[in-house]
Order: C-alpha cells, then structure tokens, then sequence
C-alpha cells in the first residue's frame, strides 16, 4: 500500500518570512529613529533625563505591542498587554507635563517635588483604575470599597511608609525648607539635596550624604542657613592676641585681614574686645556674607591671612599656656640678619657697598609677609617706600577705564615702588602677592640719606631708572611735551637730567 507524503509548499513559506523580515526592519528603524531622537534630546534640552526611561519603557512596550498584533494570535495576552501599553504611556505624558508646567512655565514658583510626585501618583492611579474597568469589564470601585478587611492590613503594614508621606507633606507644606537650602539637623549640617515621599537628603561640606526620614525629620528642630533670602549673615571668630598690644592697633590689624576677602561690606566688618582670657585680650571679629556654602573656606582663608597680617605688624599670637608662661629671649625669626645681608650683597642695587654698609642696611629695613591675594599697596595710596622681592611673586595691576590689568609679574630681587622716589603724590598702581611672598621695604626718607651718604647706592637707583626709562616718560611729561619732534637720544639725555634733579645728584654731575 502505498504512503503519500505531503509535499512542501514553498510558495506559503514564502510570505511568512518575508513579513518577518519586514516587521524586523520595521522594529530596527523604529530603534534607531528613537536613538537619534534621544541623543539629540539630551544635547539640547536639560530636563529630557526626567524623562528618558520612561521614555524608552513606553517605545519597547510599543514595539512588543506592534510584535504581537502583526505576529500572534494569543488574545490572553491582548488585554494585558494594551493595559501595560496604556499606563507607560499615561506615566509618559504626566511626567512631560509635570516638566512644562513646573520646570517652565512655572518654574519661579518653587513647587516642592514632593507634592509634584503625589500629584503626579494620584492622577497615574485614576487613569490605571479606568483602563482597568474599560479593558477587563471589571469595576473596581466596589471592590476596594468592600475589603473592608484588606484596608485594615495594607494600613498596618503601610504605618510608617503613611507616616513618613505625610510628614513630608507637612514640611512642604510649611516651607522650612527647600532644594538647595543649607540646613542643621540634629548634629548634621548640609545641603538639602532630595525631598522625596519617605526621607530627605542632606549633602554635608565633606560630601556625606545623610538620609533623614521625614517623620523623623519633623520631630526635630531644623536651623535654616539660607533663610530669610536676600538678607545678610553675620558670622563671629573670635582669636587671642597679647595685652601688651593697643586694642586700636589690633583692631587695624584684624581688619586689614579682611581686606582682600569676598565679604559682604555692608555691614561693614567689625572687631570687639570680648574677653579678658588669662593669657590673652579675646577678640571677635564680626563680618557678613552671603552663601553659607563657602564659610568654611571664608573662615580657613582668614586665618590664612591672620597670620601674615599680625606678622607683619608685629602682633605675636599667643601660645594657650594657663599656668605659666616662659617667654624665649632669643627667639630665631624666619628672616635673620645674615641671610638678609647675603641677599643685600648680591643685589644689583647695592653693589658697591661694603659688607658692614650692608649689615647696617639690613638692620634698619623691615621683611614683610604676605599671603597670596594680599594687598601690598593700592593705587592712589599715598607711598611710603620701594620694596624688593626676597620670595615669592608679586603682580602689579593698573586700573584702566573702571578694569585692572595685570602688567608685570615680579620674582625674587625684583624691585618695585621706585616711582615714589620721584612721585611723592599717590601710587600709580596696585601691589598684590600672587603667591605666599616676603618683600622688604625700604622706607623713603630712609633711602633719600641713604643716597646723600652713598654715592654707590646714588648711582645704582639711577642705573634702575634709566633700565625702565620708557616707564618714566609717563611721569615726566613737561620735559616730554617740550621734547617732540627731538631725536630720542636727545629726549633720554633731558630725561636723565630731570631724573638726577629728583634723585638729588650734584649739578653737573656725570655718572
């Protein structure tokens, strides 16, 4: 008996792959159209990562949705799957409104997150209720209404999620605080970086984050740094300095420290006696500013400039010893006198003096500290003398048209100020340590004896003066304005003139 076989049927095969290769090219497209479409979303609109994910949890329960109505036939899956479809797809839209309306439109209003992200579940849970009644015929009104029973446990074990939500409506609501605000909870300062449905996050100074549920939260007494806005805060450091030092002197000192900080001037800093310690006058220094952020580093950089400021004054900072205090005579200082004298040898300026000239010299001039960013002398200042670079840098600025500019960088044995020799009226520009530096000044009327009882050190400001002539030609206009049209030899030989009369050289005196 003889067996037939079915014979295969390529014609039917036939279609069946090429519409899978179709849907294939189809759902391949769709992939990269969205790619492109999110790539240039997140180059060009900031808010586009609150939406990305759901974003793409939408266009693959589309995809697999397309899949099956051109694929399978499974209607066990059809309701589920639209109903999946339908709540990406509403979780899409109201996180795109909830960016218009807050992030855009209303975006001076300040809308707490929290209340954003409720408002945004509730609608999400009444748009799931009604899909869910029009896809499976179910109502689910009545049911929920019913389970009595189920409430009773979803309640018990929900206490403390409810109890942190509604905190955290409560302190939205009462506006303590907000994103950005510097808080004090408990023991933790820092930041508030995240209010959300169960806790807050707070970014300390170090970086910590800490986590703080809100009905825990609530219970505490929060200190708020950034509020009231727009106004003000006033910070106190208090410090220790000797008694046998003026209080008026101090308080000259202490705000000379201030000087150079970015610290709000109105209040205008101020400095009070507070204390009379058993080693020490206590002083309070007492200044405002503006983002609690930067305190610390405000504080640190004051400090900083302490330390220069009441060496430079000659304000020791006493050490904190209560019973006695035994006081070292022969204290070595950080700039000694040999090592000034070598340095004064070597420079060009004093070339020509003898060795104990030099020691003379180095007794009578005073070495300066100063921190970087710290102000040796302003523009319009009346001078008080040149000044030499022993270490460090040093940056002159000039103001021009309501702007500084940088115009020379200056190094060890570098001089600057020398102008006052000729100009006794005001600065012509400003003197700032660019990094931690010590330079020696040289006081005026010092100098002018200096240059009547050696002819050497004369000779060498001048060699100083000529290096830097066409500096000078600004300070010396009469003699520049009756010179134009002169050969330029002839205007430098006019200039030295005029520069030996201010110098105090002998008339007729050739060097």
């Amino acid at each position: 008996m003889d067996t037939e076989h079915p014979t295969p049927n390529p014609q039917g095969a036939q279609p069946l792959s090429m519409a899978v290769s179709v849907l294939t090219l189809i759902v391949v497209a769709l992939l990269f159209v969205a790619s492109v479409l999110d790539w240039w979303l997140r180059g060009h609109w900031s808010h586009w990562r609150r939406l990305r994910r759901s974003f793409w949890v939408t266009f693959l329960v589309s995809c697999a949705l397309y899949i099956y109505g051109q694929a399978v036939a499974w209607p066990v899956l059809d309701r589920w799957l639209r109903l999946a479809w339908l709540a990406a797809l509403s979780w899409l839209v109201l996180r795109l409104l909830d960016t218009v309306v807050f992030e855009l439109i209303l975006r001076g209003a300040r809308v707490p997150s929290l209340l954003r992200e409720i408002l945004i579940g509730l609608l999400f849970a009444f748009g799931l209720v009604l899909s869910i009644q029009w896809l499976f015929r179910v109502q689910v009104a009545p049911l929920l209404a019913t389970s009595a029973v189920l409430s009773i446990i979803v309640g018990l074990a929900l206490q403390e999620t409810l109890s942190n939500l509604f905190a955290g409506i409560s302190l939205n609501l009462e506006g303590a605080f907000a994103l950005g605000d510097w808080v004090k909870v408990q023991d933790h300062i820092g930041q508030v970086r995240e209010i959300n449905w169960r806790s807050v996050h707070l970014v300390t100074r170090t970086g910590e984050t800490v986590v703080y549920p809100n009905a825990a939260i609530a219970r505490e007494v929060i200190v708020n740094y950034s509020r009231p806005s727009g106004r003000p805060r006033i910070h106190k450091t208090t410090i220790g300095l000797p008694y046998e030092v003026p209080p008026e002197h101090v308080t000259r000192a202490l705000l000379e420290a201030l000087a150079d900080l970015n610290v709000r001037r109105d209040p205008p800093p101020e400095v009070r006696v507070v204390d009379f310690a058993a080693y020490s006058i206590i002083y309070e220094i007492r200044y405002a500013y503006d983002d609690f952020g930067v305190l610390d580093k405000l504080e640190a950089d004051l400090r900083y400039n302490l330390w220069y400021t009441l060496r430079r004054q000659g304000i020791e900072i006493p050490y904190p010893i209560q019973v006695e205090y035994h006081r070292r005579e022969a204290k070595e200082p950080l700039v000694t006198l040999p090592r000034l004298t070598s340095f004064l040898e070597s420079h060009p300026l004093f070339q020509g003096l003898s060795y104990e000239v030099l020691q003379k010299i180095a007794q009578e001039v005073r070495c300066l500290p100063y921190a970087r960013h710290q102000v040796i002398f302003h523009q319009g200042d009346p001078p008080d003398g040149m000044y030499i670079v022993l270490d460090g840098q040093v940056g002159i600025w000039v103001r021009r048209h309501k702007q500084e500019h940088r115009i020379a960088l200056l190094g060890p044995g570098d001089v600057f100020g020398e102008i006052a020799l000729i100009r006794q009226d005001v600065r012509t520009g400003t003197a700032r340590a660019v990094q931690d530096a010590w330079v020696i000044r040289l006081p005026l009327e010092t100098v002018r004896q200096w240059m009547e009882t050696y002819p050497a050190l004369r000779d060498n400001i001048m060699q100083l003066f000529e290096s830097r002539m066409e500096a000078l030609e600004a300070f010396l206009t009469d003699e520049t304005q009756e010179m134009k049209g002169q050969p330029p030899e002839k205007v430098r030989q006019v200039l030295i003139r005029r520069l030996k009369s201010l110098l105090g050289f002998p008339t007729g005196r050739e060097t």
